[in-house]
């Protein structure tokens, strides 16, 4: 109990010393409150409680680099962070996945960006190392930790929806398809193109018509880590530049040392 104390007030310093975090975090807090209690309001649970979960996992994120492993974020990788939550619960929650198509790709880049600089600094912190002699080794370890983070969060989606019977993978509309199983052999597939409409029948008699041919969510996860992994390379990139630059450009990417200057 006296750590998570500790915790809190160490947190509090840092916002009374930091006006752009304080603001960050009242507005992070605010939209919360606000759409978890709209949520329930409204006698949608599931999304009540998304707003909560996002807000435990990202605050305990960040307890964890700051608190526990002595790191200090800048305001940079801050508003980064509390972006991904925030367009979360707005894409899945108040539908501006469909008003906007491209959000999720947007927050899966960014998600990328965030877990490659986190890995990055993680090996700083186990290590209490800061002097570029590992540099290269500790990117390799962050794209990894982005790929890493990237496929349990693909997991993560599954196995919610085989258990609670929701559909966290984003189904996908195609219109041509290669198969394997329709030949009933690994040594040809089954090749249909320019899928007009398919008709599913169900339930004892019932039809459902769509457009095209519908996948269900493996498209959708393997896009997200591909693009999880286009996000880690730009922030390789922008760590590999940074450094040339100088060490304080990078530590606006990346959570640093709390000795560092």
């Amino acid at each position: 109990m006296a750590v998570i104390v500790d915790c809190f007030k160490q947190g509090a310093l840092r916002l009374r010393a930091d006006k752009i975090r304080l603001a960050l975090f009242l507005f992070y807090v605010g939209f919360t409150v606000f759409s978890s209690v709209y949520f329930f309001i409204g006698g949608f649970v599931r999304n009540g409680f998304l707003p909560i979960l996002y807000a435990l996992l990202f605050v305990t994120v960040l307890c964890v680099f700051e608190y526990f492993l002595k790191m200090k974020c800048s305001s940079i990788f801050l508003i980064i962070v509390f972006a991904i939550p925030v367009g979360g619960i707005l894409g899945s929650c108040f539908d501006f996945y469909i008003l906007i198509p491209d959000l999720d790709n947007i927050l899966h880049g960014l998600s990328g960006f965030i877990f490659a600089a986190l890995g990055f600094s993680l090996t700083m912190a186990l290590f209490r190392r800061n002097d570029g002699k590992y540099f290269t080794a500790n990117l390799m370890f962050g794209t990894a930790f982005s790929l890493g983070l990237a496929t349990l969060w693909e997991l993560f989606e599954w196995g919610l929806s085989a258990i609670t019977g929701s559909d966290m993978l984003e189904d996908t509309t195609v219109h041509e398809i290669r198969s394997y199983l329709l030949s009933g052999s690994h040594n040809s597939t089954v090749d249909l193109f320019n899928i007009e409409k398919t008709q599913i029948f169900y339930d004892g008699g019932k039809m459902y018509e769509i457009e095209g041919y519908m996948d269900l969510g493996g498209l959708d996860s393997l896009l997200d880590m591909a693009v999880c992994l286009a996000g880690a390379v730009i922030f390789i990139v922008l760590a590999i530049i940074s450094r040339r630059v100088s060490n304080k450009a990078l530590h606006c990417f990346i959570p640093a040392l709390d000795n560092d200057e």
